[in-house]
């Protein structure tokens, strides 16, 4: 402001210069046009400001991208009025989770009579789960740059924010990773029981009950065949729909996040998980909080997987929440054993998980955090590359 000041009495200083030594007509004829400029230029800065003449539109080119991808924050100014608009000053608002180019500085538009100018803001999506992209501030400028009218500002209304989700990765993870080679381990040891019988006790991963088998009928899906049971029986022996939901490993997403990037990996932990154990034939149940209580999505088909991706690039932590191992629900579909991943090991979850194994339930804890771990019972630890490391 004070070097735009200091230029516009610089070039009156020249008009005089030119004026007194070159061309009297000339020099100040230029002279008084550059006086009368700021007052031109306010005069007509005021007509756009109380006119209301001017409509801003603020939209994405995709409501959902994945992690990475490119999109463009569309702008749109309108000027509805005959007066052209001086400047309009934009400045994005900040947006965790995108990068938006030129580092979200601001940007100066200028519209002719009843004209549209329109202009695309270049962002890549960085980080999964819904990000707030938008005009935080919106100022009218004069033509001079003398003066700022602020026209809008972000209370919380959100006119021009909008709502761009990121789907999270699905890390490829290795099957012998140590966590998932002990969960399929467990699974598959559960596989391979021949009899219904009463189980002894909660194992690490498991609390699964026994079976009870009938023989194969056309229609039977494969996958429920017991083939080591079926070799001996001379027969295929398949199990019963009940035995077949109990084999399903119950894995529960803590509901309470207090960093983006731990919360992230929470979420693509589980997705590695579940899409590891599909992949070696297993299925699984995920668990996870909302606003309007626990909700479980079943991996069982090829499809369940990429559409467990989709939940989750619409999730968002509830940090209010009450409850965040979920024992009545488990207790009522018979689950004994969990996998809790966790973005806050803190101590309110260390003290619901001994209340859950006082009940009965076998609770191994994954925590997706590089600090501040409260838990009393041994746990992994997921590092950035999904891999977890068991510590006693």
């Amino acid at each position: 402001m004070i070097g735009r000041v200091l230029n516009y009495f610089m070039a009156l200083g020249i008009c005089v210069l030119f004026a007194l030594f070159m061309s009297a007509g000339t020099g100040w004829m230029f002279f008084w046009a550059l006086v009368a400029a700021p007052l031109f230029s306010f005069v007509l800065t005021a007509v756009t400001y109380f006119s209301r003449s001017l409509s801003i539109e603020v939209d994405t080119s995709g409501s959902m991208v994945y992690k990475n991808e490119d999109f463009r924050l569309k702008i749109a100014v309108r000027n509805k009025s005959i007066i052209p608009v001086p400047a309009l000053i934009l400045k994005p608002a900040e947006c965790d989770g995108i990068i938006m180019e030129n580092d979200g500085r601001e940007y100066t538009v200028g519209v002719y009579t009843k004209g549209t100018a329109e202009f695309d803001v270049k962002c890549r999506a960085e980080m999964w789960g819904a990000s707030e992209i938008g005009i935080e501030q919106i100022y009218l400028s004069d033509f001079l740059h003398f003066i700022k009218i602020p026209i809008y500002k972000e209370k919380g209304e959100k006119k021009y924010i909008r709502t761009v989700k990121v789907f999270p990765d699905i890390p490829d993870v290795q099957a012998d990773t140590p966590l998932i080679r002990t969960a399929a381990e467990q699974m598959k040891f559960n596989d391979d029981c021949e009899e219904t019988k009463e189980s002894d006790g909660i194992n690490f991963f498991g609390g699964m009950p026994g079976y009870t088998h009938r023989e194969y009928t056309e229609g039977d899906p494969i996958k429920r065949i017991n083939w080591k049971l079926s070799s001996k029986k001379d027969s295929y022996m398949v199990r019963l729909d009940d035995e077949i939901e109990a084999m399903q490993q119950v894995i529960i997403l803590d509901s309470k996040g207090r960093d983006r990037k731990e919360n992230e990996r929470a979420v693509e932990g589980v997705l590695s998980v579940v899409n590891s154990l599909f992949k070696l034939g297993f299925d699984s149940t995920v668990w996870y909080s909302t606003k309007d209580g626990f909700l479980y999505h079943e991996i069982k088909e090829l499809g369940d997987v990429p559409a467990l991706q989709l939940k989750f690039a619409e999730y968002s932590f509830v940090d209010e929440t009450d409850v965040r191992v979920p024992v009545d629900e488990l207790s009522e579909k018979n689950r004994t054993g969990i996998i809790l991943v966790t973005p806050c090991p803190d101590k309110n979850l260390a003290a619901e998980i001994d209340a859950a194994a006082a009940s009965g339930f076998g609770v191994t804890a994954v925590a997706a955090a590089d600090k501040e771990i409260s838990l009393n019972t041994p746990y992994w630890v997921m590092n950035e590359e999904y891999t977890a490391e068991f510590i006693s």
